[in-house]
């Protein structure tokens, strides 16, 4: 099962898949249907995805890396509760440890989505408390300055650019947003 993850995190979700057939058959591990949902989600096979994180998290697998999982779920269907709800409790469930480590990938997907495209002001709190999840992930103060600029809170977004600065981050489009942001505020 170790090497289907490693495998997955690779890009390679076929190996995965048939690694973790047999094992999913025998429901006996979540750590198994956390991966087989993991596999799904990659390929896009929402339902049967969604199916398998809630199993895998009813039975006792890693909440935070089945709870982002669903959240990148439900932001490619723009069920944007949904989202906020799942990768809220993903910030709440990550341990950041070896055996668990942060769910970035799909909490990125996920992030990336509802800062973009999600409602502005849910948008903005949702970066804020990714921030207080995890600040220095310097991906996060990006999609925190996009959905600053999407509510219209200039002031917040530039201070989302001078924190990417101090990551050796130098947006060139940074100033023309915050002047574009501003004047559509007037």
């Amino acid at each position: 099962m170790y090497a289907a993850a490693v495998r997955l995190a690779l890009g390679d979700t076929t190996f995965a898949d048939t690694a973790l057939a047999r094992i999913v058959q025998s429901g006996r591990d979540p750590d198994a249907w956390l991966l087989s949902g993991l596999v799904a989600a990659k390929r896009g096979d929402d339902a049967h995805a969604r199916s398998l994180l809630l199993e895998a998290i009813a039975a006792g697998a890693d909440t935070a890396e089945g709870r982002a999982a669903l959240a990148a779920v439900a932001a490619r269907e723009r069920r944007w509760g949904e989202v906020e709800t799942g990768a809220r409790a993903a910030f709440a469930a990550a341990r950041g440890t070896l055996r668990h480590p942060y769910p970035r990938e799909f909490l990125s997907d996920a992030l990336t989505r509802f800062a973009l495209d999600g409602p502005p002001r849910a948008a903005d709190s949702l970066m804020q408390a990714a921030l207080a999840s995890r600040n220095g992930w310097s991906k996060l103060h990006e999609l925190a300055a996009a959905a600053a600029l999407h509510a219209g809170l200039c002031d917040e977004a530039v201070r989302q650019f001078l924190v990417l600065l101090e990551f050796g981050i130098e947006r060139d489009e940074g100033p023309e947003l915050v002047m574009r942001c501003r004047h559509a505020g007037l």
